[in-house]
């Protein structure tokens, strides 16, 4: 199969990439794929540099001509815009992939939210406690210690762990038997 990006060299790197929930497979030739950032001679983790990847395939995906999606990441940040802390301009990010300061995310945050749009369909992130609709959640005062001892009991019975439950079973007589001896718990009139 011929790369599909200068259809000259044979195919020897599958390069697949998900837009907008549209999943698109290249087949790529390794010159092709070295000049779009995506292989490096030896392509082992350590010579595979993520900022490149950032920086270079990030705005270069999809492949133009391959690509009816519109290359529309970046575009809405005046090209002239630089940090005010360290002087970054955003070309210095779309060749490195790497930001100059903490400062750079406030300065360029609206093209990062464009690109988080195009790459995830979405730039917010909500947090929720998800509690399962089989699990009721009790806002009552918490049991007593013989309470609780009842509750394992029945749980122990059910699973048919009978020695187990003739432990606590003793355990809920000697409490019920200290509590109704308890002076204190005597009152006179």
């Amino acid at each position: 199969m011929l790369c599909e990006k200068c259809l000259k060299n044979e195919a020897n790197i599958s390069v697949k990439t998900m837009i907008n929930g549209v999943a698109k497979t290249y087949q790529l030739c390794s010159e092709c794929a070295q000049k779009q950032g995506l292989f490096q001679p030896g392509f082992g983790f350590e010579s595979f540099p993520m900022s490149n990847y950032l920086g270079q395939a990030l705005f270069n995906f999809p492949f133009g001509s391959l690509s009816n999606q519109p290359k529309t990441i970046g575009t809405k940040i005046d090209k002239s815009v630089c940090c005010p802390a360290c002087g970054q301009e955003f070309a210095d990010f779309r060749k490195s992939g790497l930001f100059g300061c903490p400062e750079c995310y406030s300065t360029f945050h609206d093209v990062i939210c464009s690109m988080l749009d195009q790459i995830h369909g979405g730039h917010i992130h909500n947090v929720t406690q998800i509690v399962p609709h089989n699990i009721e959640v009790d806002k009552s005062e918490p049991l007593t210690e013989i309470e609780q001892l009842k509750s394992e009991l029945k749980e122990k019975i059910q699973l048919e762990q009978y020695e187990e439950a003739a432990v606590i079973r003793d355990k809920i007589k000697e409490l019920t038997a200290a509590e109704n001896s308890d002076p204190a718990n005597d009152i006179e009139s």
